[in-house]
This record gives structure tokens, C-alpha cells and sequence, in this order.
């Protein structure tokens, strides 16, 4: 399975968002910007991926909400999950959002999940050892075209072999 880990902040919304939205009717709260979620659409048809949502908004809202907030705002895909902020009662390692993303991945094969390869789309960096599936967004101007055609890239190309030093073994 392939696998979009998901912000929400920076990457459905944006500044230039925001700012597209006359004065007087710009709601309290920030939604969610169409043109990035067609964006998101055209990551997961031409992949397969399914989405798993590693943003704050997973903190008040169960899969079925954010599957159906995403919903309500054009997405087409499938919402599969969300990244733990707790595991047994205590703080995932660290506070970075690598490490809620590497404690998700542990976990998926416990619920039949076998993940191929997986792509992080984000506007922060706090992905630690995972940095190099990030495909890095802006809050200034969120998902745009070229970050999904890398996405998109990553998600096609086999996952990297990594080897550890003095090891001699993959």
C-alpha cells in the first residue's frame, strides 16, 4: 500500500488562500482550499495512495470526521487512518512529527497494513529520519502543482535500501 501522510495547515490551506477570500467574507475559521484538495485528488488517483492525516486536526476528530471533512470539500479518496500523539497512555517519542509518523508505520502491520512506500506532505520539517520522504509545502502558499509531481515520483519509485555502518548487511 502506498501511504500520504497528511498536515492540513500549509498544505489544504494557505495564506494566498485566505487572502483569495474578499475581506467580508472570510469565515473565522480557515477552511479548506478546493484547488489544493483537487491537488490531493490527482496525488491519489494517479498512486493509488491512501491518506493517513498526521496534522493537529486528527487531535479533536476521529478517521470517520476527518474522512468526512475532506469529503465535504471534494476529496476522492480514503482516509485510512491517523497518526498517534499517544501510545499507551504516554507521549509518543519526542515531540517531532517524525516520530508520530515512524510510531504509525510500527503499527500498521498489526492492522493488516503492508505499506510499500509513503510520502509526507508538510509545511514544517520536524520529520527527523524520515526527512527524506517529506515533500516540504509553505503555509504561505500550500500544495501546489510541482510538490504533488514529486509526491507523485517518490510514491512510484521503490523505497530506499538503507545501510548501516559497519554492518555489511542492508
Amino acid at each position: 500500500m502506498k501511504v500520504v501522510f497528511l498536515d492540513i495547515d500549509g498544505v489544504l490551506n494557505s495564506h494566498a488562500f485566505v487572502e483569495s477570500i474578499p475581506q467580508a467574507e472570510r469565515p473565522s475559521i480557515i477552511g479548506l482550499d478546493r484547488e489544493a484538495i483537487r491537488r490531493l485528488n490527482r496525488l491519489v488517483h494517479q498512486t493509488g495512495a491512501s491518506v493517513v492525516v498526521s496534522s493537529t486536526w486528527r487531535l479533536n476528530r476521529n478517521r470517520q470526521q476527518l474522512q468526512r471533512v475532506l469529503d465535504e470539500h471534494g476529496f476522492q479518496g480514503r482516509v485510512i487512518g491517523r497518526t498517534p500523539r499517544w501510545i499507551a497512555g504516554r507521549p509518543v517519542a519526542g515531540d517531532a512529527r517524525g516520530f508520530e509518523i515512524q510510531a504509525w508505520l510500527d503499527a500498521a502491520a498489526d492492522y493488516g497494513i503492508d505499506v510499500d512506500t509513503f510520502v509526507i506532505l508538510d509545511d514544517d520539517s520536524d520529520m527527523g529520519h524520515l526527512a527524506d520522504r517529506l515533500v516540504k509545502t509553505t503555509f504561505a502558499e500550500g500544495l501546489r502543482d510541482e510538490h504533488v509531481d514529486t509526491a507523485i515520483a517518490m510514491l512510484r519509485a521503490p523505497m530506499p535500501v538503507i545501510v548501516l555502518a559497519g554492518t555489511g548487511a542492508p
